[in-house]
């Protein structure tokens, strides 16, 4: 009886430490990110690290079940050596595994603003993007790797400590009332998992609790947030107003009248990271965009532009089909992404457009291919279709900027119009590569993705320069957003606002009413419904975004 009581004060020891070190990688994730959470020593740090607890214990009851049960059933093997090497193995192969996750999350953040989700497996499987860049994160986050290296040997002593305190090889006389332990613990064990004893299981939402959402990803730990969304099969069917009141405030399905159809080429151009910060048109300090600065100044400029998400994979549909990332999984890799739905493409083929997406990326990134045939574009041009030479590609994602789009003005020359064409840039993504002959070129600025939005700035000046001495450029509307945001440097955009504050402009050179500034708030997925009003397009669409001249 006494030996096993032993065993569960070895057990709960480690537990213990396993929610210490838990803990300890929530301090590490906030170091790396504070500057996303200005206020949190007004709205109590160690408040926030202690309503983390609930979910951290609710982490560790997953991870450590089978550590748990082979600590609480009283055999008598556990008294042996490779039983308690056993122990040892499963104890440091899970948490560690949970330790890494939660390292790893300070650079998936930077990207997200949010935690991993189950839906990291997805982005993973989907082609070989992840394989790409896996060196080149380690590098450039050597830190984040020593501080893992630290906390596993640390664990690891620790444990071993614990361990060789109170090893079990003597034995002592048991009963059969040691079993009746076993039931109540694995209850424990049921309750930390479930995070309570309310009705259900606690969800990533929980966490918002506290802080009123602020501090949703310092609260969660990466292995909760991905183990709570592994099951999210599809939306659930909320009814908040009767479906009349509902359409009163907004209808997703929208009509558009017209007596005469613009029959203008459209090109829309999605580049790569580009947050508002980062261009000195839209601020009152030189930017990195010289330029879309210049452009801007004959074009129609939505001054508050907000992406709908926080990657490509959600900025690309929200732009293109009118679809926000309104879930945590991506809609290309959702269930309904295999769906027909409207596009810019598919509108715009019913009108006779000839309609392609080009991307320099490698085949299969990000499952746009797929996506571009869903939507209904003719072509998909990615890496694989490039006539250039092979020092054009940058070794990780594809084809640098500005070789491309000068492969992309000649497509365009030979295509017959109208025409309807998206360009998605790749250059300003990590690790932020340009061609060796335009290194010291472009400003340098504090964050390394500053040079490469100058190359990717000075590749669309080069662009538009050469499709100026066309014959299709003066019937053609441009418009140029940003797919999401990146890092921000400046304190006026260390704030909600700020993490989703991107650039938006319409050009046509043929259309001198086309200028000036609109000042209410603009969103990707209002690009759908305003291409269609601006060519004059009878149709009816559904989209979640409206015409920015309503």
């Amino acid at each position: 009886m006494k030996n096993h009581f032993r065993h569960l004060i070895f057990l709960a020891q480690s537990l213990f430490l396993a929610l210490l070190f838990f803990s300890i990688s929530r301090i590490i994730f906030f170091l790396y990110t504070k500057s996303l959470f200005p206020q949190i020593f007004d709205d109590g740090f160690f408040t926030a690290l202690a309503y983390g607890v609930r979910f951290d214990l609710s982490a560790i009851a997953y991870l450590n079940l089978p550590f748990i049960i082979l600590l609480i059933l009283p055999l008598k093997a556990r008294k042996t050596k490779p039983y308690q090497k056993i122990l040892k193995t499963l104890f440091l192969a899970f948490n560690g595994l949970a330790l890494l996750l939660n390292l790893s999350d300070v650079v998936n953040f930077s990207y997200t603003g949010k935690r991993m989700t189950a839906d990291i497996f997805s982005f993973l499987m989907q082609g070989e993007d992840a394989n790409h860049v896996v060196q080149d994160f380690l590098l450039d986050h050597w830190s984040i790797g020593l501080c893992y290296i630290l906390l596993m040997y640390s664990l690891y002593k620790s444990f071993s400590y614990i361990q060789d305190q109170q090893f079990f090889l003597h034995r002592s006389k048991q009963n059969w009332t040691v079993w009746i332990y076993t039931p109540l613990l694995l209850a424990m064990t049921v309750l930390a998992m479930r995070g309570g004893t309310q009705l259900r299981p606690i969800k990533n939402i929980h966490a918002s609790y506290f802080g009123q959402g602020k501090y949703v990803p310092l609260i969660l730990n990466s292995p909760f947030s991905i183990f709570s969304t592994l099951n999210d099969k599809k939306l659930v069917n909320r009814t908040y107003f009767p479906t009349t009141e509902q359409k009163e405030i907004f209808d997703a399905q929208q009509d558009f009248s017209a007596d005469r159809p613009n029959k203008k080429n459209v090109v829309v151009f999605i580049l790569e990271s580009f947050s508002r910060e980062y261009i000195g048109a839209y601020n009152n300090y030189q930017g990195y965009t010289p330029f879309l600065d210049s452009l801007m100044q004959h074009s129609l400029v939505c001054q508050h532009a907000y992406a709908n998400g926080k990657k490509s994979i959600e900025g690309i549909p929200a732009v293109l089909s009118g679809i926000p990332a309104l879930t945590d999984k991506p809609y290309i890799l959702s269930q309904y992404g295999s769906q027909k739905g409207n596009s810019i493409a598919s509108i715009l083929n019913q009108k006779g457009y000839n309609c392609s997406f080009y991307h320099g990326g490698n085949p299969g990134t990000m499952g746009f291919d797929a996506y571009a045939k869903m939507a209904e574009f003719n072509q998909y041009i990615d890496r694989s279709l490039y006539t250039g030479p092979s020092t054009d590609y940058d070794d990780k994602w594809g084809i640098y900027d500005q070789p491309f789009m000068h492969f992309f003005k000649n497509e365009l020359d030979a295509k017959k119009q109208p025409f309807m064409t998206s360009f998605f840039s790749l250059s300003s993504h990590h690790p932020y590569k340009i061609p060796d002959k335009y290194r010291g070129k472009f400003k340098i600025g504090p964050l390394k993705i500053h040079e490469t939005i100058g190359y990717t700035d000075f590749a669309l000046k080069q662009f538009f320069e050469q499709a100026a001495q066309t014959d299709w450029y003066e019937n053609t509307l441009f418009i140029i957003t940003a797919d999401h945001t990146f890092k921000s440097t400046e304190d006026t955009y260390k704030n909600s606002n700020g993490l989703y504050a991107i650039p938006l402009f319409l050009f046509s050179p043929g259309d001198s009413l086309l200028k000036g500034t609109i000042d209410k708030v603009c969103q990707q997925a209002d690009i759908l419904p305003s291409v269609v009003d601006y060519l004059n397009i009878d149709t009816r669409i559904i989209s979640f975004g409206n015409s920015i001249w309503e």
